[in-house]
């Protein structure tokens, strides 16, 4: 494989994010502006697309089981943390102590009203090794 053929596979597998997979990379192969360009007269398999992914440096990998994908880039997941939760937040932060650079608590800037005592629970470490 030539390095203008790789560098065109290289831009559109980056266009393609986590979605990469042989058969796509087959399909783009087989395009008549890809042919044309780069003087290919035959289509490839997908048994040569993998191999190509391969010797490119992709390699198979199964999702792990129980690992989860947030969302948080999505557009109603941004505007969520943007319009509501940020907001809410430092509404709080006003009611909870914090800690200076010396170690020293600060108290809360709102002395009325209840103070607020936040309790973060990382799960993380727990089935990091599951």
């Amino acid at each position: 494989m030539y390095e203008g053929l790789q560098n065109e596979i290289n831009i559109y597998l980056l266009s393609l994010g986590p979605n990469i997979s042989a058969f796509k990379l087959m399909e783009f192969l087989q395009t008549d502006e890809i042919k044309n360009k780069h003087g290919i007269d035959r289509n490839i398999t997908e048994r040569t697309a993998r191999r190509y992914l391969h010797e490119l440096g992709y390699r198979y990998k199964a999702t792990p089981k129980g690992q989860y994908a947030d969302g948080h880039e999505r557009y109603d997941m941004v505007s969520y943390c943007q319009n509501v939760f940020l907001p809410e937040w430092q509404r709080l932060m006003d009611r909870m102590a914090s800690w200076g650079k010396d170690q020293c608590e600060v108290p809360p800037q709102e002395s009325d009203g209840q103070r607020v005592v936040t309790w973060f629970h990382d799960e993380s470490i727990f089935y990091a090794n599951d």
